[in-house]
């Protein structure tokens, strides 16, 4: 029987804690650590030892029974002698990915770990097909739990948005003042830390917004705003929630546009710097089309695990 094991940085990683899927087991790399053994954890993973390990949750005690392993590149990052220990405790035969759904941003870094998948035997994929280009990914989709459901609650506002404000306040407060002039509902929820933003019309927390939170907040939307960074052409996870959600979506990302389930009842690709005004409001006011069961299972976990090929 062929098993697959999926490491995420966190058991608070979207829906992956829940997610159940025949034969594919996740984990969170690490367990939990307090007071001096937290002390001990980082200093072994500053120093890139291989006894970071002796902090691992119980995948690792079970490593021998995965034929296909899969790595969230952010767990990379926490642990940096990761790739080197799986390869010395894998199964002989089994095949090892590193994924990324981030886009480059420290190259030198990034470069080490593909220099590290090389020497360990894994294969480096990631989501944004221009990042593929440029460095020699191998490229997959981002992907979504098929089974998630929302909550049943009442729509509350016409666009989400949750995310950081980083240098966009001008841009963010204007499409809130267009939605807003046109009798719509804008609720933008900005995770800031120590900032002051009591000015803004916007919900300010001040700490993580767990998934479950967050999609209960999906939940009260008509539509969710995507805002990409500069040069990402990768689909981000507010695109697989307005699939398999079934909600509208708004973003920034050109991309959207030659997609093959790009539907313009359901996506509306915006310039921040320069929204029109019009084709927002008509756009959110219209009803949104179910997209079809072939697209919802192409991103779908179980289709994306088994995307990944040496």
């Amino acid at each position: 029987m062929e098993r697959t094991l999926l490491l995420v940085p966190s058991g608070s990683f979207y829906y992956f804690n829940s997610m159940q899927l025949p034969d594919v087991v996740v984990f969170p790399v690490f367990r939990e650590v307090h007071g001096a053994s937290e002390m001990v954890w980082k200093a072994m993973r500053k120093l890139r030892l291989a006894a970071s390990s002796l902090f691992y949750t119980d995948w690792y005690k079970d490593l021998q029974s995965f034929s296909k392993i899969i790595v969230f590149d952010l767990t990379v990052w926490l642990d940096p002698a990761l790739l080197r220990n799986i390869n010395r405790h894998k199964n002989p035969d089994a095949k090892c990915y590193l994924y990324s759904w981030n886009i480059v941003r420290d190259k030198q870094v990034v470069l080490g770990h593909l220099a590290a998948c090389r020497k360990y035997g894994f294969s480096y994929y990631s989501y944004d097909e221009n990042d593929c280009k440029q460095y020699g990914f191998r490229f997959n989709t981002i992907m979504y739990d098929e089974n998630l459901r929302l909550p049943e609650r009442a729509l509350t506002s016409d666009i989400l948005f949750l995310g950081f404000l980083k240098d966009r306040k001008a841009k963010m407060l204007a499409l809130h003042q267009i939605i807003s002039d046109a009798g719509m509902k804008p609720e933008f929820v900005i995770v800031e830390n120590g900032n002051q933003h009591e000015d803004l019309p916007f919900t300010i927390r001040h700490s993580y917004v767990n998934y479950a939170d967050y999609l209960d907040m999906v939940s009260q939307s008509k539509a969710i705003l995507d805002i990409t960074q500069q040069g990402q052409n990768g689909f981000s996870m507010r695109v697989m929630e307005s699939i398999f959600l079934n909600k509208k979506l708004v973003s920034t990302n050109m991309a959207l546009l030659s997609a093959n389930f790009y539907d313009p009842n359901n996506i509306l690709v915006i310039d921040l710097q320069n929204p029109d005004e019009e084709e927002l409001t008509v756009f959110l006011r219209s009803e949104f089309h179910p997209y079809s069961q072939e697209t919802r299972h192409y991103y779908s976990v179980g289709s994306w695990i088994n995307r990944f090929q040496q």
